[in-house]
C-alpha cells in the first residue's frame, strides 16, 4: 500500500503528508489537553465560557484573513517555479492581509461598543473582548503559513502549528493551576500570536519581494470570492456549540465541546492529506493532468479507506479510557453522542482530503454555495433538534450536515470540475474488486 502511494506521488507527499499528520495529531491532543484542564479547574461552566469565546475568536480570525491565505497557497501552488512570482505573492498576501484584517477588527470592536448585550452572557462577552485581539496576528500567521503550503515547505507549516499549541497548552496549564482568571487565557493568545509572527517573518526572508497593488488586488479579489465560503463554513462546524449554550447553557456547551474534540481528532489524517494534496491537485489542474487527478483521488481514498475503522474503534476506547480516568461521570454520560458524532466524522475522514477542489480551481461561488447548503441544514437541524433532545439531538444534527456535504461535493463536482467523486472513489473500488473476482 505505502509503496503505491509513493509510486504514485512520489516520496515527498508520503512524506509531507506523515509530519503533517503527526503536526496535527499533536493539535488534537493539546485539544484534549485544554479541554479537559480548563473543566477540571474552571468546571464545565468555565470550559463552556471558553469554548463559546474560542469559536467566535477563530470566526472573527478567519473573516480577519479573508480567505488571502487560501490565495497565497492558491498562486504560490500555480507559480512554484516561478522565483519572481513567488516573492509577489508573499510580500503582497501579506498586504492584503494587514488591510483586510484592520477593516475587520475594527468594525467587530466597534460592533461591541455599540452592542455590548449582543451576546447573553456577560462572561462570553468579556473573555470574547480579550481573546479577540490576537485575531489579526492570527491572520497575518495564517497567511505565511498558506504560501509555505503551496511551496510545499510542509515542515515549517508543521512546525508552526506545533509551536503554537505547545506554547498555549504549556500557557493554559500555568494559568489554570495558579488559578487565573480566564481573561488571562485570552491574553495568553495574544503573546503566542505575536511571537510565531516574528519566526514567520524570519523564514520569509529571501521570498520578500516588491509591494504592487495590481497583486494585492489579486489577493483582495480572490478573498472577497472565497471568504464567505470561508467564513460561512467554519461558522456553520463552531455554530453548534453556540447554539446548544444558547439552548440549555454554558454547560452543557461545555459537554459538547469536549466530546467533539473527540470526534474532530480522527480528522487529522484528512485535515493532514488535504494540505498536501491541494498544491499537487492545483498544479495538475492547471497543467491539464486530469488522469492524473483521477488516480491520485482514488489512491488517496484507498488509504483512507482502509484505515477508517480501525482509527474510529481506537478513538471510542480511547475516549472511554481516558474519560472514565480523569472527568466526572457526566462526561463519560456523553459516549452515544460521541458515537452519533463518528458517523458524521467518518464521512469527512473518506472524503476530507477533497473538500477543497473548488477552490483550487477557482469555482469560488460554486464552493460558496455548496457551503451555504451545509451551513442551512446545521443551523436548522442543531437548533431544532437541540431544542428537543439536547446535546443528542445537536450531535444528529452535526453528523447529517456533514454527510450530506459528501454528495453536494460529488454533485458540484460533476457539473463544474468533470470530477465524479463518489463513481472515482467508492464505484471504481467496486469495479476493482468485481474485476478480481471475475478474473478468478
Amino acid at each position: 500500500m505505502i509503496e503505491k502511494i509513493k509510486n504514485t506521488f512520489q516520496i515527498k507527499f508520503v512524506g509531507d503528508s506523515l509530519l503533517t499528520t503527526m503536526s496535527h495529531a499533536f493539535i488534537g491532543i493539546s485539544g484534549l489537553i485544554i479541554n479537559t484542564v480548563l473543566a477540571i479547574h474552571y468546571g464545565s461552566n468555565g470550559l463552556g465560557i471558553f469554548s463559546q469565546g474560542l469559536s467566535v475568536y477563530m470566526l472573527l480570525s478567519l473573516f480577519s484573513t479573508f480567505g488571502i491565505h487560501i490565495s497565497a497557497q492558491k498562486y504560490a501552488s500555480q507559480y512554484s517555479n516561478n522565483s519572481e512570482q513567488l516573492s509577489a505573492i508573499l510580500v503582497n498576501s501579506i498586504s492584503a492581509a494587514v488591510i483586510m484584517s484592520t477593516v475587520v477588527m475594527g468594525t467587530f470592536y466597534l460592533f461591541l461598543e455599540v452592542f455590548p448585550l449582543a451576546l447573553v452572557s456577560q462572561e462570553v462577552y468579556s473573555f470574547i473582548k480579550v481573546i479577540c485581539v490576537a485575531s489579526p496576528f492570527f491572520a497575518l500567521n495564517k497567511t505565511l503559513n498558506g504560501f509555505f503550503v503551496g511551496i510545499r515547505s510542509m515542515k515549517i507549516y508543521a512546525a508552526i502549528r506545533l509551536l503554537r499549541w505547545l506554547l498555549l497548552v504549556l500557557g493554559i496549564i500555568y494559568f489554570s493551576t495558579f488559578h487565573f482568571k480566564l481573561e488571562s487565557i485570552g491574553r495568553l493568545f495574544i503573546i503566542v500570536e505575536i511571537l510565531l509572527l516574528f519566526i514567520l517573518i524570519v523564514f520569509t526572508k529571501n521570498y520578500w519581494g516588491i509591494f504592487s497593488w495590481k497583486w494585492v488586488k489579486v489577493h483582495i479579489v480572490f478573498g472577497f470570492k472565497n471568504i464567505l465560503a470561508g467564513f460561512v463554513g467554519d461558522f456553520g462546524t463552531r455554530v453548534p456549540i453556540l447554539i446548544i449554550g444558547y439552548i440549555a447553557g454554558n454547560e452543557a456547551s461545555g459537554l459538547l465541546a469536549y466530546v467533539l474534540t473527540f470526534a474532530k481528532s480522527i480528522l487529522m489524517i484528512p485535515q493532514a492529506l488535504q494540505k498536501n494534496f491541494n498544491p499537487v491537485f492545483t498544479k495538475n489542474w492547471y497543467e491539464n493532468k486530469f488522469d492524473k487527478i483521477s488516480l491520485n483521488i482514488y489512491q488517496v481514498f484507498k488509504v483512507s479507506l482502509y484505515t477508517v475503522l480501525p482509527v474510529m474503534f481506537l478513538l471510542y476506547i480511547f475516549f472511554m479510557g481516558y474519560t472514565s480516568l480523569f472527568m466526572p461521570p457526566k462526561y463519560l454520560d456523553q459516549t452515544p453522542t460521541l458515537l452519533i458524532l463518528l458517523i458524521g466524522s467518518g464521512a469527512v475522514y473518506l472524503y476530507g482530503p477533497f473538500s477543497t477542489l473548488l477552490i483550487m480551481a477557482g469555482y469560488l461561488y460554486t464552493n460558496l454555495l455548496r457551503v451555504l447548503i451545509f451551513t442551512g441544514i446545521n443551523i436548522f437541524f442543531s437548533y431544532a433538534l437541540g431544542l428537543h433532545y439536547g446535546i443528542f439531538g445537536t450531535a444528529i444534527a452535526i453528523s447529517l450536515s456533514l454527510v450530506m456535504d459528501v454528495f453536494a461535493c460529488n454533485y458540484f463536482y460533476k457539473i463544474k470540475l468533470d470530477i465524479q467523486l463518489i463513481k472515482l472513489t467508492v464505484g471504481q473500488l467496486f469495479f476493482s474488486r468485481k474485476s478480481n473476482i471475475n478474473g478468478l
